[in-house]
């Protein structure tokens, strides 16, 4: 299904750009080609500008004729002169490739150059019979003055060309403007049409995809709570056995000895219900360890307890309820300097359980041992048991605080498991996680200190007063 979302959302977004990147080439297309017809646009305005200048230089160059006492060198210039008007006005009235120009874009401009073209061949043949006849002869004086009459009109004919050009270019111009805002209103729209039709079903979709993905995830979270119900509840029911079965066979025991009308003395009678005593009172603590996790909250306030007594009193239960003989357990000096603030019997749950799952993770080893300690570190407390293990697998790190997660049957797991465990020192502010620790395994409770304890109840001491 994934893959489906995926490859749909995938086309319409390729859609979306091959669109987009159509209309910029098409745009740009359009206007470099609109942009190639300016620029003859120009060259046929400076050409038409270079016309009238040449036909200014024509007269001009008759008037020194008429001057000097060595005319030849104008009769030369004044040949190249009329030569090169006539070649452009010939080349902007019907085309020229060599010059690079169209004939006249419109028949407005095609009846200026029809209007020119008698005045500028009076010019031409003015000057054409001028450059032949002699200075003082009375055909260069009369076609002078032809030069010189039709000068004023051959100007104003000619000034009309490029005027009308110009004309042209800047509606071309104008054109232009249009052409680029009608391109700006078409990209909008195939934008907004784009969101209408393509971004708005892959948002859809992708909603779509998000929600299902949500569901799924509640949906595997929900089974992940009913199976860790299902585990919760064996590891539960095992927690308890162990002091229930040393209850029940302590009032067995007893019963059976009135039963069978034995005297039963003061003394025996004494230490059999101090440890029924004890068997209940195991259970009321494992009761409201289960209750202080549901309920997000400790049973009542800390107080501060040595190191060294918690950790020695943890390593007595575990022996009371598991004894392992081949296990060496070691407290290292130091605990005795720390002070933690906990509740006991919760914290010496933690490592009573803690030291089991040591104890079943090194039960294969020629010599297990684990080893306690207790340090103050950064203004906190760290409580440090670490066994004869070579560490966890990389794999099963992070499932290992899963609600009694074991490998092993009920009866051989982890007791209340590390994640009741890691949720009982989260209750106390503090965490407990896995350390590889000088090449072996190692679980370190981390607890706030005397310091941030002492803090916290002097707080709680003075309600009324504002804390800055």
């Amino acid at each position: 299904m994934k893959q489906r979302i995926a490859r749909r959302i995938s086309r319409l977004y390729l859609i979306a750009i091959a669109l987009i990147a159509l209309l910029v080439l098409v745009s740009q297309g359009y206007l470099q080609h609109y942009l190639y017809h300016l620029s003859f646009d120009s060259r046929e305005i400076n050409l038409a500008g270079k016309m009238r200048m040449l036909s200014q230089r024509t007269v001009k160059l008759a008037l020194l004729m008429e001057r000097t006492d060595d005319p030849w060198i104008y009769r030369e210039q004044l040949t190249l002169t009329t030569d090169e008007l006539a070649t452009i006005f010939e080349g902007l009235a019907i085309g020229s490739e060599r010059l690079e120009v169209q004939p006249p874009p419109t028949p407005e401009a095609k009846a200026l150059f029809d209007a020119a073209s008698p005045i500028l061949q009076t010019t031409l043949d003015a000057a054409q019979e001028l450059v032949l006849a002699p200075e003082d002869s009375p055909i260069f004086k009369q076609q002078l003055q032809i030069l010189v009459d039709n000068d004023d009109q051959l100007l104003q004919a000619i000034a009309r060309i490029p005027a009308e050009y110009d004309r042209l270019a800047k509606h071309d111009v104008v054109r232009l403007e249009w052409i680029e805002l009608g391109l700006l209103v078409l990209t909008l729209t195939i934008l907004v049409l784009e969101l209408q039709f393509i971004f708005r079903p892959i948002l859809r979709i992708a909603m779509e995809a998000l929600t299902q993905v949500q569901n799924d995830a509640i949906e595997a979270q929900r089974l992940r709570r009913l199976a860790s119900m299902g585990e919760m509840s064996g590891g539960v029911a095992h927690e308890l056995n162990s002091p229930l079965a040393a209850l029940s066979f302590a009032i067995q025991r007893l019963q059976r000895r009135i039963s069978r009308g034995r005297e039963i003395s003061h003394e025996d009678l004494s230490e059999q219900l101090d440890k029924m005593a004890a068997d209940a009172l195991r259970m009321g603590e494992i009761v409201q360890s289960i209750r202080a996790l549901a309920a997000g909250k400790l049973p009542e306030a800390k107080k501060p307890e040595h190191g060294d007594a918690l950790l020695r009193h943890a390593v007595n239960v575990f022996h009371q309820r598991y004894g392992r003989q081949n296990l060496r357990i070691e407290i290292k000096p130091g605990a005795e300097q720390i002070i933690v603030p906990c509740i006991g019997y919760q914290m010496e749950q933690v490592l009573t359980n803690l030291l089991k799952n040591a104890a079943e993770a090194t039960d294969h080893l020629d010599q297990p041992w684990v080893e306690l300690s207790a340090e103050q570190k950064n203004g906190q407390v760290r409580l440090i048991v670490r066994d004869a293990g070579m560490g966890i697998a990389e794999d099963l790190v992070e499932r290992i605080y899963d609600p009694f997660y074991t490998t092993k049957s009920i009866g051989s797991g982890m007791g209340l498991g590390l994640a009741l465990c890691q949720k009982l020192t989260e209750l106390h502010g503090g965490h407990l996680q896995y350390e590889f620790l000088e090449g072996h395994t190692a679980f370190v409770v981390t607890l706030p200190g005397q310091a941030e304890f002492d803090e916290h109840r002097g707080a709680e001491q003075r309600p009324g007063e504002v804390q800055a």
